[in-house]
């Protein structure tokens, strides 16, 4: 499983949620990180390189074409919505509203994608040395999020600090555990990490 997801740790991660309108021509996945444009919900850019601290205010928690898209008939304010049966179906309708999830402190988001370079390109190892180090974020395509084996500038691009590192046999990394290939799935260690610089989110702290 590529991209992002929420990861509940045993102390409690908390999950804060948000709702913005959302913007044209989008096509995100659940748990892709988000900004506000024109105060309507877009993903994140990469701009050329990596993820930026004035564009992240969370990560989606549905899929642009959402679970209950809809719009209103114009003229008329009639409220169309999909059935149960058409979940995913409808379509990304502007300024319909979409769910995120806010970063946080204490907020643990994990992916299988650890990448050699900001384009997302190839795969790089990861391996004990790598518990509480500061990464790049960055996404190979729309739901392919992962962190990127770079240090993030400061006061310019989203900074995850790696806090824990699972194996595929289900333990935990300690500081001594040598250095795996990751995989982009389930088949490659699961790397948990949070936002480290969220007084740096220009859209999280109104900044």
């Amino acid at each position: 499983m590529g991209g992002f997801r929420p990861y509940q740790a045993p102390s409690g991660a908390i999950e804060s949620k948000a709702f913005a309108p959302l913007g044209p021509s989008q096509s995100f996945d659940s748990y892709d990180p988000v900004y506000l444009l024109a105060n309507q919900l877009t993903v994140t850019p990469k701009d050329g390189s990596v993820a930026l601290v004035a564009e992240l205010v969370g990560f989606a928690a549905t899929p642009a074409t959402g679970s209950l898209a809809g719009s209103r008939t114009a003229g008329t304010g009639t409220l169309e919505q999909a059935s149960p049966g058409n979940f995913g179906d409808v379509g990304a309708t502007e300024n319909v509203v979409r769910e995120y999830i806010r970063p946080t402190q204490g907020q643990l988001m994990a992916t299988h994608n650890f990448w050699t370079n900001a384009a997302g390109t190839a795969q790089d190892v990861i391996g004990g040395a790598d518990l509480g180090v500061l990464y790049q974020i960055t996404s190979a395509a729309a739901g392919d999020w992962g962190l990127v084996d770079a240090a993030a500038t400061v006061a310019t691009q989203v900074s995850a600090r790696v806090v824990q590192i699972i194996g595929t046999d289900g333990n935990p990394f300690n500081a001594d555990t040598t250095d795996t290939t990751c995989t982009g799935d389930t088949s490659g260690p699961l790397v948990v990490f949070e936002i480290a610089n969220l007084h740096e989110l220009t859209q999280v702290t109104g900044g």
